[in-house]
Parts: C-alpha cells; structure tokens; sequence
C-alpha cells in the first residue's frame, strides 16, 4: 500500500496522540484514511489465506483458482466482487453456527458463469429488464463449471439468486431438474439450499454497498443497509430475519466495509508477521471505533 508523504506525517501524528489516549473522531478519520483501503493484492492475499486452509482435494484448488484468474482476465470487478464474497461468506456462515469449510469454495465461484456472459453486459451499470434477462442463464452457467469441480459446490451456487419468490431464478422446475443431475442425496440437497440462501445474502449485501447500479438508487452506506437486507430476504424460511440481524449485532454487516476487511488483514495476515506494528481497529455500539495498538503485546 503506498502512503504520500503528506499521509506519513498524519500517521506520525496519530501515532503520538494514540500514546497519549487521545482518541476523537479527528484522529479517527485520519487513521482510517490512511491504513484502512485494502488493495487489490491485499484483497487478494486474505482470499488465499482462507482458500489454501481448506481441507479439499488439491486438483479441486488448482480449478478454482484457474477459473478464477480466467475471470480477472475477463472482468476485474466480478473477480473482486467474488474474492470480497468468499470472505464474508465464510464469517457468515461461521457466525451462524455452521461448517465454514463448506461454503469459502462455491462463494468464491458463484460467479464463474459470467465467463460465458457478454462483457458489455458485465460493464453496465443500469440494468434494462432485457439486460436482466441476458444475465440470469450466469447460474446455469456457473453450475455447469463448478460441477466439474464438485458437484455439491454447483448445487449450493443454483441457489444464490433464490432469495426472491417473485424475482428469483433458475426456476423451481430447473433447479430441481438440475439437482437430479447432480446425483446428490436427499440430505445434501436440502444442505445445499441452506448454504446457497447464506452466500446469496453475502451476494446482496456486497452488491448493495460496492456497486452504483440502478437497483438501490446507487452505492447504499452499510449502516443504512439492514432494512434493506431484511426485505430482500422476508420471504424465505430459514429463519434468515434473524440471522441477518445477528449478522448485524455482530459487526459483520453494518460497519464501513474497509474497517470489517481490514480487521480481518490484521487477524490473519498481519498479526503473523512479527515485524509489522498493528492497530486494530473495531466498530462498536455508538459508532465509535476503538483504536488500539497491539505492538507492545509482541516485546
């Protein structure tokens, strides 16, 4: 991450009034200007920190990370839109109390079918209904892919645009033709639906704060987004009202996106490199964020 000079002495400013405790939203601001934005490769590096402690076949993390470079090559916002997506779709699912190994490989390629989608269509901002059209065959397409891989994975990925009854797609009678092919049992159908339902609320949230498209009216602030994500899925069962507000309550939705993606960088990344100083910051009741310097904690 590069830091102008002019950033630099801001960070040598916070840092002394962090030693004196000095914690007002002036300093708030200046420290999250200059060490929150995770880059590309930051992003990147988290994605493949979660990915590569995944107890999968080899072969199967060799394919996703193929079809993953082919989709940077393609489309970079989809790619980034799907590594920010397998991340908080593994803390969603791990803050609801369900196996988190399942769900990091689908997440990261629910979107693999735009491979096949025209690139102009990938590049517009404000959907026609006939634009909305020409994308929905991306899950058909995704789960084609992704069954080469595993055909659990496909299963969860046709459920990621069902959270709609009046708006969601495949239909009922293609995604019950297309489990059948997939040859899964009973129970891992059910399973798939479940875990699906939870990557498509990672998709929608993701969507709704990153993307200035004409469906929320623009980029909508994360703190403004749980009502909107509690419409989006009161017509499922699930008991997702209340996963989404827990969601909420635990930070994992609600806070600014920069914030929640670089506390992850410092859990995961950072805090094992021994030679970087940290500072941790988290969002708490009041929207007040604690600063707190973790350095001393290594000597």
């Amino acid at each position: 991450m590069r830091i102008s000079t002019g950033q630099k002495q801001d960070f040598f400013w916070v840092k002394a009034k962090m030693k004196e405790k000095v914690y007002d939203i002036f300093i708030i601001r200046s420290i999250l200007q200059i060490v929150m934005n995770l880059s590309k490769e930051e992003l990147e590096k988290l994605a493949q920190h979660y990915f590569h402690g995944l107890s999968i076949n080899r072969e199967h993390k060799r394919m996703i990370n193929h079809y993953l470079n082919e989709l940077e090559k393609k489309h970079e916002e989809t790619y980034l839109h799907s590594n920010r997506v397998g991340i908080l779709s593994v803390e969603i699912v791990r803050n609801s109390g369900r196996d988190s190994q399942i769900i990091l490989c689908p997440a990261l390629g629910h979107d693999f079918g735009k491979l096949e989608i025209a690139l102009y269509l990938l590049n517009k901002k404000k959907f026609s209904d006939e634009d909305h059209e020409r994308m929905k065959p991306h899950v058909l397409l995704g789960v084609e892919i992704m069954k080469k891989i595993d055909p659990f994975y496909a299963a969860i990925i046709l459920w990621h645009h069902y959270h709609k009854p009046q708006d969601s797609y495949p239909t009922d009678e293609e995604i019950k033709e297309q489990l059948a092919l997939l040859n899964l049992p009973e129970s891992n159908k059910q399973l798939s639906k479940e875990y699906g339902l939870l990557l498509a609320m990672a998709d929608v949230y993701d969507a709704m704060i990153t993307r200035d498209n004409n469906l929320y009216g623009g980029k909508v602030p994360p703190d403004k987004t749980e009502l909107l994500m509690l419409h989006a899925f009161k017509d499922r069962n699930m008991n997702h009202q209340q996963i989404i507000r827990t969601l909420y309550e635990k930070g994992i939705f609600g806070q600014e996106y920069d914030i929640f993606f670089r506390n992850l960088y410092y859990q995961h990344i950072t805090c094992k490199d021994k030679n970087s100083p940290i500072i941790s910051l988290h969002q708490t009741a009041g929207d007040k964020v604690l600063l707190q310097n973790q350095s001393q904690r290594r000597r």
